[in-house]
């Protein structure tokens, strides 16, 4: 029954959301992802077993951006919503920090931070020096520059984290964050490039993203994280 209603209201969100996106403003479609946010935590409260402290603090953080970002026109409140975000991404590592550990010589590892180091200064370049991003100011810059690093940083993290222990939670782990990640890349894309793909792709991963959080929470427990012989073997 659980999963039902998670999946039903996954799909109507999501296609509620490319609707808005495709008629109506900014402003509704900001509405969207806070009900989204609304609804989610609801479900999180009513299904967990135990509540995590960590999943609750994250959505109250990404509520106060949604509401923020009803007022994203205002110079301050630009400022603010990156802000609230990293906070909530610290959350998140803060939570797998004694889980991470470098792979020495993993050739696919390596090539994936590779893949991730590159798309992060195309994009940051692209943002910050291009010449379409006139409205940016030297604080946005540096703002945007931690943030990008931010997501190299939890992107490591979360794959490093699923390698070393393949558990369910894990997995469900690198899928919100990732979801995450790219919400936020369209989010800055579609604020200050205009392209109107990345405003569908901001929303649908962003609701996808709150959905595998709620699993995180509800379908897993810390037990579940064993070590993998083969991590064992290093120790």
């Amino acid at each position: 029954m659980y999963k039902k209603v998670l999946y039903s209201i996954t799909v109507i969100l999501i296609l509620l959301s490319i609707y808005v996106i495709a008629n109506s403003s900014i402003q509704i479609k900001e509405m969207v992802e806070l009900i989204a946010v609304c609804v989610y935590l609801l479900i999180f409260l009513y299904y967990s077993k135990v509540r995590d402290k960590m999943i609750f603090y994250a959505f109250i953080l990404f509520m106060v951006t949604d509401i923020l970002g009803l007022f994203y026109s205002e110079n301050i409140v630009s400022k603010i919503i990156p802000i609230i975000r990293v906070l909530a991404y610290l959350i998140f590592a803060r939570r797998i920090m004694n889980k991470f550990e470098l792979l020495k010589g993993n050739k696919y590892i390596l090539f994936f931070f590779f893949i991730v180091i590159t798309l992060n200064v195309l994009l940051l370049y692209n943002i910050i020096l291009g010449n379409s991003t006139p409205l940016i100011d030297n604080t946005d810059q540096l703002l945007f520059f931690f943030f990008g690093i931010l997501l190299i940083a939890m992107s490591s993290m979360s794959v490093n984290y699923n390698f070393r222990y393949n558990s369910k939670r894990s997995l469900y782990f690198l899928y919100f964050i990732f979801a995450f990640i790219i919400a936020d890349v369209a989010w800055f894309i579609a604020s200050f490039i205009e392209q109107t793909f990345s405003s569908y792709l901001d929303t649908v991963a962003y609701i996808i993203a709150l959905m595998f959080m709620v699993r995180y929470a509800v379908e897993t427990e810390e037990k579940d994280d064993v070590l993998l012989e083969s991590d064992n073997e290093f120790k």
